[in-house]
């Protein structure tokens, strides 16, 4: 079988010519040529092999990441091969131990932890066999070591025991503590912008009450800050829905830089969540509404049908997501060198992340390829370094972007350098 790298369909090695792979030995197995005699089977065949190739692919690329091009150890040293050569290529060993620690747990609840570990080194090490094979003399003095030493290693065992529970817990209340300080910020904004609502005459319910209220203040950033407030509380307060533009006083297009909302805009912002989100209806029953909060409803969602296509789809998806995180993550590690000398990303082809909206109006993230063309002066922290980009298929200029604070968030890929 054949795996294309670019979208991992997968093809008959019979449809491939003899010598496509030079090294590698065509073997014809008895499964493969049944599941290939007929054409019906054969189709069949190819889609699941693509299902399973892909899923395969997905675990391979996430658990050998540095052994993989572009890895650590994808071109190891001449010294980590020598260190390596005595390394179990399997885990059979360490499943071997859980195998017996499972065991141990079951027949014997009650055993400890260092009770466990000292059965199992005794029956890795063969230390049973290796004492029999000492003369006496030799035997009774290891013996008596072990049982001076005995109650010194049990209570090493039993502090390391309290300070892991110490830690688990210090680690616990951090958690909480950290939870709550979240929630109480979330009060407390929730809080400072009901308290600017109500200065303003509460929510503004209607489009003529929004011109009404923005024509009442005289200033053009009274104004702005008005219908700022009034956006926040609908998405803070109210929850209401709409997209995410809605809410933004600014927004990042691809090739057209930075945008920042007008007043105006921001109005008609506020008439469409107004307009999704309120109603005008004045006949609302409250004792009803608590009776169906008391209420517990249990939706039964009935199962997807699911094709070999759209799984495939979806695990390709899984896989570029996959990759580009790795990608990513790995790229990070070169943002030391770029903050010592930030003019090394100067001619460099990149690909920078900018959050899109597609044709429903979803928020979707796009990777655009484009090429650092100068560095701008004048910034006293590397960090803040900005440059000029061109990118590839727009008409635009120059666009202007602080690429290092990219890279740390995870949001630029430095392709290679020209």
């Amino acid at each position: 079988m054949y795996i294309d790298e670019n979208d991992h369909s997968v093809t008959d090695i019979a449809l491939l010519p003899d010598n496509q792979f030079e090294s590698v030995a065509t073997l014809r197995r008895c499964i493969l040529q049944t599941l290939s005699e007929d054409e019906e089977l054969d189709l069949l065949t190819q889609q699941a092999l693509e299902v399973v190739c892909a899923a395969i692919l997905i675990l391979l690329e996430r658990q050998a990441e540095e052994q993989l091009p572009g890895g650590k150890y994808w071109q190891p040293s001449e010294a980590e091969q020598q260190k390596s050569q005595h390394v179990p290529t399997t885990n059979v060993v360490s499943e071997r131990d859980f195998a017996v620690l499972n065991n141990l747990v079951r027949s014997k609840p009650n055993a400890s932890s260092l009770s466990c570990e000292a059965y199992i080194m005794w029956l890795n090490n063969q230390t049973s066999m290796w004492l029999d094979n000492l003369d006496a003399e030799e035997k009774e003095r290891h013996m008596a070591y072990a049982r001076t030493h005995a109650a010194s290693i049990h209570a090493k065992f039993l502090e390391k025991k309290q300070k892991i529970k110490e830690q688990r817990l210090e680690a616990l209340l951090k958690k909480q503590k950290e939870k709550e300080d979240k929630k109480q910020k979330a009060r407390q904004r929730k809080v400072a912008l009901t308290e600017k609502v109500l200065k303003m005459g509460g929510v503004w319910k209607t489009a003529e009450e929004v011109d009404e209220r923005v024509g009442s203040l005289n200033r053009e950033q009274e104004k702005l800050e008005a219908v700022k407030n009034q956006l926040q509380f609908h998405k803070k307060v109210l929850n209401s829905e709409g997209n995410k533009e809605l809410f933004q006083m600014t927004i990042t297009r691809p090739g057209r830089g930075r945008h920042v909302f007008s007043c105006s805009e921001k109005i008609s912002h506020l008439k469409e969540v107004i307009s999704k989100n309120v109603t005008h209806s004045t006949d609302i029953n409250s004792e009803s509404e608590e009776e169906d909060e008391e209420r517990e409803y249990v939706t039964l969602k009935e199962p997807e049908a699911r094709t070999v296509q759209g799984i495939h789809e979806t695990q390709n998806k899984k896989l570029q997501a996959e990759t580009e995180k790795r990608e990513v993550n790995r790229q990070k590690l070169s943002l030391p060198d770029y903050l010592k000398d930030p003019s090394k990303l100067v001619g460099c082809k990149i690909r920078q992340k900018f959050n899109t909206k597609d044709q429903d109006g979803n928020k979707v993230q796009t990777w655009y390829t484009g090429t650092v063309t100068e560095m701008m002066d004048g910034a006293q922290d590397p960090k803040d370094t900005e440059y000029l980009i061109v990118y590839d298929d727009e008409n635009e200029k120059d666009e202007v972007y602080n690429l290092l604070s990219d890279l740390e968030k995870g949001e630029l890929i430095v392709l290679n350098s020209d």
